[in-house]
């Protein structure tokens, strides 16, 4: 059985740029992961981002454990990170990114890393990203 998120609607959220965020793994100025929790697990639902106006600042200080070399921890402006999540559907509408995304090694205007997702639709008359 997979864990159910249903039907997720984020909407007319704004983040002032006065706003700065530090994060390790998975950071983002509006959703840091979307996924689920359990190794063994699949998240299933639909998540639709709409009219959201985010902006300041995110940064990820991720700093690697037990003998790995690389950094990871990844950044984004709406989201962070997308994992176990391979029945989930994610619209973005009408979404505005303007702001600093600071990070090691993955980073995205929009979204830091996609690792599962069923399908990523970006709709509307507007994506406006300024980073």
């Amino acid at each position: 059985m997979f864990p159910v998120i249903g039907e997720v609607v984020i909407r007319n959220v704004v983040v002032e740029e006065s706003c700065e965020l530090t994060s390790g793994a998975d950071g983002a100025i509006l959703v840091g992961y979307i996924g689920s929790a359990e190794t063994t697990g699949k998240l299933k639902g639909s998540i639709l981002f709409e009219n959201c106006e985010v902006s300041g600042k995110i940064v990820s200080n991720y700093i690697p454990i037990g003998g790995y070399t690389s950094a990871y921890g990844p950044v984004g402006g709406l989201i962070g990170f997308t994992c176990r999540a391979d029945y989930v559907n994610i619209t973005i509408r009408d979404c505005t990114v303007n702001g600093t995304i600071d990070g090691q090694t993955i980073v995205g205007a929009a979204i830091g890393n996609v690792q599962s997702l069923t399908s990523l639709k970006f709709e509307g008359k507007k994506l406006l990203l300024r980073c």
